[in-house]
């Protein structure tokens, strides 16, 4: 990092990635709250983006982590944590966005029912279910038009505000 940093817009993707048995493992944990702390040290010390996969109840885990290390600029990828986690992200200026599934899954349309423009983006990462209109597909840039036409329906906003606002949004956060 020190040695690019111009050439760099984002620390990413790093995060707490609790899943499974490895999970709970207490070496595991550990390691993984460390790594965290470094990278948004990193990411604090350079005014670097920090892209965040924090799935769940690990969200809050890596609010508090992130604040505590002064980032300034973050997104919260792939975000499916409870409301009052999502409000307290919307609080400190972050950024949370938005996977295709907000197309078809209750849970992602509360999302961006909850999530003000001023703090949404939007993405493509995948895997997909089993289930859902893009089953056994693969994910492409292209979904990100799907979303925002989602978007802009459950929020009644022009599909055009919606993507010149996450446009925007992406702008700001990577300093670009």
């Amino acid at each position: 990092i020190d040695a690019r940093r111009e050439s760099i817009c984002a620390i990413g993707e790093v995060g707490l990635p609790y899943y499974g048995d490895a999970s709970r493992h207490p070496g595991f944990v550990a390691a993984t709250r460390a790594r965290l702390a470094r990278f948004a040290s990193e990411a604090a010390r350079f005014d670097l983006a920090l892209c965040l996969h924090c799935p769940h109840e690990a969200a809050s885990e890596a609010l508090r982590i992130i604040t505590r290390a002064g980032v300034r600029r973050a997104v919260f990828h792939w975000h499916k944590s409870d409301q009052a986690t999502t409000r307290a992200i919307i609080a400190a200026g972050y950024f949370i966005s938005i996977t295709p599934e907000v197309v078809y899954r209750e849970r992602d349309r509360e999302l961006a029912r909850t999530v003000p423009l001023a703090n949404l983006l939007v993405e493509t990462d995948g895997p997909w279910p089993h289930d859902g209109p893009f089953a056994g597909k693969l994910t492409e840039p292209a979904m990100i038009a799907l979303s925002i036409e989602a978007i802009a329906e459950i929020k009644t906003e022009s599909i055009a505000s919606v993507a010149d606002a996450t446009t925007s949004n992406a702008r700001r956060l990577f300093n670009i």
